[in-house]
């Protein structure tokens, strides 16, 4: 199996998760579960059981909160800051972290 992401992930955007299934023993395909890793802001997921779903992402708002959870659970210099921000965006949309970045001096 594999998986990509079409469609620009920003705030407030649908993108698409694209599963590609090839069954090499003869076997069918019997289900398609798209779900949510834990962590981050949560993300509308329809058609989740098809090869493709479609994934609505939430406002900046939520993002720019979680963001600053995740910021403020220890304290950290300004060096760690940005490698926690870095860190977070694997979590979250590329384009809230871009923006994110900017809040901080």
């Amino acid at each position: 199996m594999s998986t990509a992401l079409t469609g620009d992930p920003a705030p407030d955007a649908v993108v698409q998760a694209v599963g590609t299934i090839e069954i090499l023993d003869g076997s069918s395909l019997v289900s398609v579960a798209w779900t949510q890793e834990p962590g981050g802001v949560a993300v509308q997921i329809a058609n989740a059981d098809q090869e493709t779903a479609d994934v609505t992402l939430p406002g900046d708002t939520l993002y720019k909160d979680e963001l600053i959870k995740i910021l403020g659970s220890r304290r950290l210099t300004r060096p760690r800051i940005f490698r926690r921000v870095s860190r977070s965006c694997r979590a979250i949309s590329t384009a809230a972290c871009r923006t994110a970045t900017r809040w901080w001096p």
